[in-house]
């Protein structure tokens, strides 16, 4: 089975679904990001990883940074829209306004984009589809494989640099969590090459702590089946579920940090106070003097280190 025609194919079809509908909208933007445009892009963007580094194609590369670049800017304007939902009357209305002019800015960039790479007028999909057709595509299921096992092996050597010593939300914390992310969205974006297989016998007792009802019977941990191949990848189960429990929990470490510092911002472009004195302040706004930067890296850690010295990523491919 060429696997990779296949995938971008589907994922495709969604964009170019969102795209036509888009054109009838005085917003283009505004629209794509409430109807979801993000996640086919992730789709998208995870093929153009597995794929380009498979081929070892410079044009997948260049699809793959086309992808990432709508995705970053969906990924902003949800940044800002989310602090100012999720924050609302807990902080000054200043703030309030300013995550809402920088959503429309966002929002702005997006429609401009949209409009400098044609996107909405087919042309951009056209070039997208010329270079999917141009690619030789073999039965690449092997190689999927390889990929996500170096995937794997890379994340491995992250923390293994770090020793465990977060000492930045953004670029531990939230790289940690990037890293491991893909390795669920890989599953996701091809659409039936891996599935579970299920451990015979007894949970070891090492991942019962993992096993949350959360996690369990989180939408996420189903993998889809659009595609049928007689030798699929196989992930135990277990494994692939502790997998997801620790990307959820250095999610809420995250996104508590980072309101600290979506405040500190705004902090800093309303009232002109420098980083440091910014920072306090946020952190006395939030009203949560338990929960610092420093505590949310230290908890990162905890959880961290604990994970990969139960050796959980390399048990979750089986061979």
């Amino acid at each position: 089975m060429k696997i990779g025609e296949k995938v971008f194919e589907i994922h495709l079809e969604k964009v170019k679904t969102l795209l036509k509908a888009a054109n009838y909208q005085d917003n283009p933007a505004a629209f794509l990001f409430a109807n979801d445009l993000r996640t086919p892009m992730f789709m998208l963007q995870a093929c153009g990883r597995v794929f380009s580094k498979i081929y070892d194609s410079t044009a997948l590369e260049t699809l793959k940074e086309d992808f990432k670049q709508l995705e970053d800017i969906l990924g902003s304007i949800d940044y800002y829209t989310a602090a100012s939902k999720n924050l609302g009357s807990s902080i000054p209305e200043k703030y309030n306004v300013y995550f809402t002019e920088k959503a429309a800015q966002k929002t702005q960039l997006l429609n401009q984009t949209l409009s400098d790479n044609s996107w909405l007028n087919d042309q951009k999909i056209s070039q997208i589809e010329s270079v999917l057709k141009s690619v030789d595509w073999e039965n690449d299921r092997k190689e999927i494989k390889k990929f996500y096992s170096k995937t794997i092996e890379k994340i491995k050597e992250f923390v293994e640099e770090l020793n465990f010593d977060f000492t930045d939300i953004e670029e531990h914390v939230h790289e940690l969590r990037r890293k491991l992310r893909w390795l669920s969205i890989y599953p996701q974006a091809l659409q039936g090459i891996f599935v579970f297989q299920e451990r015979e016998g007894d949970l070891p007792d090492y991942l019962e702590k993992y096993m949350t009802e959360g996690v369990v019977k989180s939408p996420f941990n189903i993998l889809p089946t659009t595609l049928q191949t007689e030798k699929p990848i196989l992930l135990e189960k277990g494994h692939y579920l502790a997998l997801s429990w620790i990307i959820s929990e250095l999610g809420k470490i995250k996104d508590a940090g980072l309101q600290i510092e979506i405040v500190k911002e705004a902090i800093i472009h309303t009232e002109n106070l420098d980083e440091e004195s910014a920072c306090h302040k946020a952190e006395q706004v939030l009203g949560n003097p338990a929960f610092t930067i420093n505590t949310a890296k230290a908890k990162a850690e905890e959880i961290a280190k604990v994970f990969f010295e139960e050796n959980i990523l390399k048990q979750i491919l089986i061979d």
